[in-house]
């Protein structure tokens, strides 16, 4: 008992999400915001979260010139290397993404959601046929005139396999259902809270989330380059420690 007590706090907290900091982040300076200022303009980047499939960035941008700032999604970048990129060698076989636009976003969870119901209908007819088989099988064992230990055994394998089927099955079912009802629920909400502005006027200051898609395993690295007036501000980040993520998450709660 005393082990399985032990083991919880290890299991939990080796199941805290990833999550990216800036290079210079630190726990005592609670500096987990990215960010560049010029005299026209000032631009803030935040690593909200990391999914199975894409990233999820805060970003502000406030204007301090007399003259409208122009925002294109589709020119800011994510670079990822499992090398830093003070190396130079960090620019070969680097990971690129886009940043999606809200039309792309919609688009993005829509599919999820579409290959969610595909998946758990598949799953289904899987599981019904498994059944149906294990059935037929059933009633020709039930059918023989005699039985033989060799019979007994092969019976016994096939509950035990279509059993364990049918428990992955439904599991995997039950997994594709949840990620079909969480592409919706993202659909209802996150629209909202997108980055829309592509103007951003004198003065004026505005904020929303930016989606990168996650096309391999959370790199060591990360880049994301925005541009301005003919050149690019780059902000750096890091894969965070368990340290920084339990200080973090649990800032957050």
């Amino acid at each position: 008992m005393k082990l399985t007590i032990a083991l919880i706090p290890f299991i939990f907290s080796s199941c805290l999400p990833k999550l990216l900091v800036p290079n210079d982040f630190s726990i005592a300076q609670n500096n987990d915001e990215a960010y560049v200022e010029v005299d026209s303009i000032s631009v803030s980047l935040v690593n909200l979260e990391i999914k199975s499939d894409h990233y999820v960035f805060g970003m502000g941008v406030q204007n301090h010139s007399d003259k409208p700032v122009f925002i294109d999604l589709e020119q800011i970048r994510k670079y990822a290397h499992h090398l830093s990129y003070q190396d130079e060698e960090a620019k070969a076989f680097q990971e690129i993404t886009i940043a999606m636009t809200p039309d792309k976003v919609k688009r993005f969870f829509k599919k999820k959601e579409q290959d969610a119901q595909a998946a758990a209908v598949f799953l289904f007819l899987v599981g019904a046929a498994i059944s149906t088989y294990d059935a037929i099988k059933d009633e020709q064992d039930n059918r023989k005139s005699s039985w033989t230990k060799e019979d007994e055994k092969k019976s016994l394998g096939r509950d035990i396999a279509t059993a364990t089927t049918l428990l992955a099955t439904d599991i995997l079912t039950e997994a594709a259902l949840q990620s079909g009802e969480s592409a919706k629920d993202e659909l209802r909400y996150l629209p909202a809270e997108l980055f829309h502005k592509d103007v951003i006027y004198p003065g004026e200051s505005y904020y929303g989330k930016v989606l990168f898609r996650r096309v391999s395993e959370v790199k060591n690295y990360h880049r994301i380059t925005f541009p301005h007036e003919g050149k690019r501000f780059h902000f750096d980040f890091r894969k965070a420690t368990y340290k920084e993520r339990e200080f973090l998450f649990g800032r957050d709660r």
